[in-house]
């Protein structure tokens, strides 16, 4: 399997943007209200967050291109993602909500309840004291979908390419539709969100990298993220399409 160098590259540039935004983002409570600053820092933040998933999903689609259809292929591709990300998202968590815990015991409305953490850890969505679907480790919020896709992902390897990829495309494009037209609550109303549409526009190019002929050489290594980017940034409407915006300095669990 060819290696990717661009993706190192583009995840270090990625982590220095989002970096940036977040220490200006603390800075607020100091700096006080300067709105077109901020507005500057969440345009920085989304880029990064889109570019988090990009390299993840493309990463997931380019290593496991050629599993589809194998005996054992599914619980090989959760075994390998899960250990790299569910055990440090799980100690995060439990360290959040022992800080989360400590700094409400005099706020009774504001306990924290078995009920969050439990849902956190199982990475199921849910409305926050914030109004947000956020986790009590809230920069793990992009995992509540990325554990989704890899769900489907897994189902999708039972069968081969062809099958399994027109599986996972209805499959969220059937659930971004009822999610537009029906508007459902809680988590389900969460995983409905448009934000599907980045990890399938990244599957798509990621495909299309793996078919690429030999001659593409050092312009189809980072192509597909010059386009994929800036092509979810369009498809993705801020609001209900984006479950998270960037406040909370980032610990991201992604492989």
């Amino acid at each position: 399997m060819k290696r990717l160098p661009s993706i190192r590259h583009l995840w270090a540039i990625t982590a220095l943007t989002m970096a940036f935004s977040h220490l200006v983002a603390s800075a607020q409570p100091i700096a006080g209200s300067n709105k077109s600053l901020f507005d500057i820092t969440a345009v920085f933040c989304n880029f990064g967050v889109d570019v988090f998933f990009v390299i993840s999903i493309f990463i997931m689609y380019y290593t496991s291109s050629e599993q589809f259809g194998q005996g054992g292929a599914a619980a090989q591709f959760l075994r390998q993602w899960l250990i790299g990300i569910v055990p440090i998202y799980w100690i995060l968590t439990l360290f959040q909500t022992g800080i989360l815990y400590i700094s409400r015991m005099d706020d009774v409305d504001r306990h924290v309840s078995m009920g969050d953490l439990l849902k956190s850890l199982a990475f199921i969505p849910y409305l926050s004291d914030s109004g947000r679907y956020r986790p009590l480790q809230g920069a793990g919020w992009t995992l509540n979908y990325e554990m989704l896709f890899y769900a489907v992902f897994a189902a999708a390897l039972f069968f081969r390419k062809r099958q399994g990829l027109a599986l996972l495309f209805l499959t969220f494009g059937l659930a971004i539709d009822c999610g537009t037209m029906a508007h459902p609550s809680g988590a389900l109303g969460a995983w409905m969100m448009p934000v599907s549409i980045g990890f399938l526009a990244s599957v798509l190019l990621a495909a299309a990298y793996c078919n690429a002929p030999a001659w593409a050489g050092r312009i189809g290594r980072v192509f597909p993220f010059l386009i994929e980017v800036p092509l979810t940034q369009a498809l993705l409407p801020r609001g209900r399409g984006r479950p998270g915006t960037c406040r909370t300095p980032v610990s991201e669990a992604v492989a």
